[in-house]
């Protein structure tokens, strides 16, 4: 979890910068405005597209502190699980486009589920891996919906922020950090509770 926390503290540090401080957040905004339909999500929203570098980059952090850490008997593929990490984060990020903001809750949870989904096959866990998409997937969405519910809080309020200040970057590590240390947490379920009696049962 220490790893995880770091490195999606790292990435989310580093999105954040080159998405909103650099010139490289614009040229992708313009990219994906021009590469997009115009009814395929809200116009106005494409033009401040450059987030999707946020959400990249925290899932490449994510994937490598898990990687990094190994403590689920894992092949450490970098690569491999950097990129898919980075392809779910991204994905995840669009669908919370289309979804939001009609649907909030929806919305959020299709985030989560499609992010940790992606970042669990990347991570190159050695057998089960339905189980582990499903226990971490749905676990960390379980967690996030309890936790917006308790606290009353919805993250999409910044997620979906289209002119972040320096101060808004403390919520987004936030949301990023829980995120993976949450995901961190149901793989570890996964793999030390729920696989071991899989195995007991003949599930191999």
């Amino acid at each position: 979890m220490i790893l995880a926390t770091v490195g999606a503290g790292i990435g989310t540090i580093t999105g954040y910068v080159l998405a909103y401080k650099t010139n490289i957040g614009i040229q992708i905004s313009m990219f994906l405005t021009e590469l997009l339909p115009a009814n395929s999500v809200n116009h106005t929203q494409l033009l401040f597209s450059s987030q999707i570098l946020l959400f990249a980059a925290a899932g490449l952090g994510t994937s490598w502190g898990l990687t990094l850490a190994g403590a689920f008997g894992q092949k450490r593929r970098y690569l491999i699980s950097s990129v898919i990490a980075m392809i779910g984060y991204c994905l995840g990020w669009f669908v919370l486009q289309l979804i939001t903001p009609s649907r909030t809750g929806e919305g959020i949870v299709a985030l989560i589920l499609i992010a940790v989904s992606f970042l669990t096959l990347g991570l190159g866990l050695r057998s089960h891996h339905l189980v582990h998409v499903l226990v971490a997937g749905f676990g960390t969405a379980t967690a996030f919906a309890a936790s917006v519910t308790l606290l009353q809080i919805s993250p999409v309020s910044f997620l979906l922020n289209r002119a972040p200040e320096w101060s808004d970057l403390p919520l987004f590590a936030v949301f990023f950090i829980f995120l993976g240390i949450s995901a961190s947490f149901w793989l570890g379920i996964s793999n030390y509770l729920v696989t071991p009696w899989l195995k007991f049962l003949g599930w191999r």
